[in-house]
């Protein structure tokens, strides 16, 4: 997994440091305003059975059946939703270009729901050789896509299509990867019996996605896509830690947690163990950008950006504190 996250580290650093001078603030912003709709959305994309699957002991071949159909349904479901909603929401964030672009996001709801249990199959036999192949090829290829467009002049819309290649390419290489496939039959029953943790699940996921996405709303709605576009850069610097560190952590832990779920001395010990380790390294990374913010903008994105330095003189530090916080969420 860090291996995986160290290609798509580099994949975001490059469209970060190439988009940025190809494209202005206001495009950054306008998508920011599209992913907290795409956001929200995707908390109930596989309504917690992804994890469900991974933490369950016993997996009935009938049970991964429903929870496929399940979540290609949810998919199909989210996408219609927001294609519908996507015009109000454009009038509510005082933003027209924002119909266009939750139109086409939209379309990756029912593509990503394609391979969430054949990745969840993948994690819970901890075969995360196989997802860092997939995900570092589908960051590159996203990548190629969004600078080609950006030079054609697509716009906002070169960042669309980065994520939809993404999207495509992960669900692609998850099907390759994985040899299970899908039977035709899906039992209320099964999902019912998952129902409890997942439903938990997404409870905290949206209790989480509120608390950290307020103030996207609130600046987007009352101070416009250019500043916003600045926010958002700088907040998306300040996740990088908990982001490619924490999140990775986690995701390696969760299945070698669940395997200790009935032993809570070790499950304890290897819990604060592993949250020691994720402050050791994001310690220093939090407190290195927070001194070097102005030199690293200037360097990475140019001086028209530098008000992202002045945003990162309060972010930075609070990413320290929020690595090994959101390990809770283990």
């Amino acid at each position: 997994m860090g291996f995986s996250q160290a290609g798509r580290v580099i994949a975001q650093l490059l469209g970060m440091v190439i988009l940025a001078r190809l494209l202005s603030p206001s495009d950054f912003g306008v998508v920011a305003m599209a992913w907290l709709v795409t956001g929200f959305a995707g908390i109930f994309h596989d309504f917690g059975t992804k994890a469900a699957v991974i933490q369950r002991r016993e997996l009935p071949s009938a049970l991964l059946d429903s929870v496929f159909w399940l979540n290609v349904g949810i998919g199909i479901a989210i996408a219609i939703l927001i294609a519908l909603l996507a015009p109000i929401i454009a009038v509510a964030m005082r933003e027209p270009q924002l119909t266009g672009v939750l139109w086409l996001l939209a379309l990756g709801f029912p593509i990503a729901s394609l391979g969430l249990v054949q990745q969840a199959l993948l994690e819970r036999a901890s075969r995360f050789r196989s997802v860092a192949v997939v995900e570092c090829c589908a960051a590159f290829a996203g990548l190629t896509i969004g600078v080609l467009a950006a030079l054609g002049g697509w716009g906002v819309y070169s960042l669309v299509s980065q994520a939809i290649v993404e999207w495509t390419v992960v669900t692609a290489g998850l099907w390759a990867a994985s040899t299970w496939r899908p039977a035709w039959r899906c039992s209320l029953a099964l999902i019912r019996e998952i129902a409890g943790f997942s439903g938990n699940l997404v409870g905290f996921s949206i209790v989480n996605y509120f608390a950290r996405n307020i103030d996207t709303v609130l600046i987007g709605r009352f101070l416009g896509a250019t500043e916003l576009g600045y926010y958002n850069l700088a907040y998306r610097l300040m996740l990088w830690p908990l982001q490619h560190i924490s999140r990775v952590v986690g995701r390696a832990f969760f299945p070698a947690l669940s395997r200790l779920q009935d032993d809570k001395p070790r499950l304890r010990q290897a819990y604060v163990r592993a949250a020691a380790a994720v402050f050791l390294i994001t310690a220093p990374l939090s407190l290195g950008l927070f001194v070097l913010r102005e030199p690293f903008v200037l360097a990475l994105m140019g001086e028209r950006w530098l008000k992202v330095a002045d945003l990162l003189f309060w972010l930075a530090p609070v990413s320290m504190v929020q690595s090994v916080g959101t390990t809770a969420s283990w």
